[in-house]
């Protein structure tokens, strides 16, 4: 029979603390090693129990020890799981609310077109116009139902544009809470002349209120709305961060095309804007429509016209203006 292995604990070197009874005290002289780890951890379980049994005050203090530990690794798991949550969540949760420009962040009550938007009600607005009715379609786009989002100057309760607001650009003023930008960006813009249509663009939306609002569009032979391909859908409030999103967009346009503002103009018109401003460095390719058109559907908006840096489209321009109570420059 083979021989059994035997564990001695050998006695303390110097003697205990006073009340404290050791470990090897409380166990047998003698006991068979450990073969297994069933064994040890039986016997490891049976040394501290003895040991608690013995010295109660070490084993209130292992307790409380051990029951903090758990606590704290309890906590710290808990709250590591809710910010891994928190992650997950931000990449991959529902976003069935969420806009295309949330990355850029629009304030306000403002709509944007979703990526699966049918845009097909936009065809008119990216081909040439023509002459005819305003565009149903893109008109309530543009303001929910359709209805107006300002009704111009009048008398009474008329709600005609607040005195105390109001725009400029190119040196045209003009007051009220609304605003549209029609800007020409055809070929014969290119270069600095463009560069300096831009920059004026920006610091007078850099100038509204955030109690004013605002829209864009450019043209040449197309028409770009504002945050065209996904254009904002009606006017935007004059917040820091829609001008700030604003200034973005028209810096990233390039010119390039022919000189047709009539589906610009149509669809301003439908926003109702208490202002307009018209800029273009030649002649349109259909006055007499263009007027029509303008005559046609204005409900009440000022426009005023701006010649800029060349005077061949000055008389279309100016018979605009007088026809829409606005005012004509030049700019050299």
């Amino acid at each position: 029979m083979p021989a059994v292995k035997k564990l001695i604990i050998p006695p303390p070197s110097r003697p205990p603390a006073p009340g404290v009874i050791l470990l090897a005290d409380s166990l047998p002289e003698e006991k068979p090693a450990p073969q297994t780890l069933h064994e040890w951890l039986r016997w490891v379980w049976l040394a501290v129990w003895t040991f608690c049994v013995e010295n109660p005050g070490w084993g209130v203090s292992i307790a409380l020890h051990s029951t903090v530990i758990v606590v704290i690794g309890a906590w710290v798991i808990h709250g590591d799981s809710d910010r891994r949550a928190i992650g997950i969540n931000a990449m991959f949760g529902d976003k069935t609310d969420a806009s295309p420009f949330d990355h850029i962040g629009l304030e306000g009550a403002v709509e944007v077109a979703q990526p699966d938007t049918d845009l097909s009600a936009l065809s008119g607005v990216m081909q040439p116009g023509g002459d005819g009715e305003l565009s149903s379609d893109f008109a309530e786009m543009l303001n929910g139902s359709g209805a107006g989002a300002g009704s111009g100057a009048g008398e009474g309760d008329g709600g005609g544009p607040d005195p105390g607001l109001g725009a400029a650009f190119f040196g045209s003023q003009g007051a009220g809470k609304t605003f549209v930008y029609i800007v020409d960006m055809s070929g014969s813009m290119f270069g600095a002349r463009f560069e300096r249509a831009r920059k004026e663009l920006i610091s007078s939306i850099a100038k509204l209120k955030p109690e004013q609002q605002f829209y864009v569009f450019f043209f040449s032979d197309q028409t770009f709305p504002l945050f065209y391909p996904k254009p904002a859908k009606g006017l935007l409030p004059a917040t820091k961060s829609n001008r700030d999103k604003a200034t973005r967009w028209i810096r990233a346009r390039e010119p390039g095309g022919l000189t047709n503002p009539i589906a610009s103009l149509r669809e301003s018109l439908a926003m109702k804007p208490d202002v307009i401003f018209l800029l273009t460095d030649g002649e349109v390719d259909d006055p007499a429509n263009l007027r029509e058109l303008i005559l046609k559907n204005n409900k009440g908006s000022t426009i005023h016209t701006i010649a800029f840096e060349n005077e061949d489209g000055a008389v279309t321009l100016e018979s605009i203006a007088k026809e829409n109570k606005g005012s004509f420059r030049f700019v050299r």
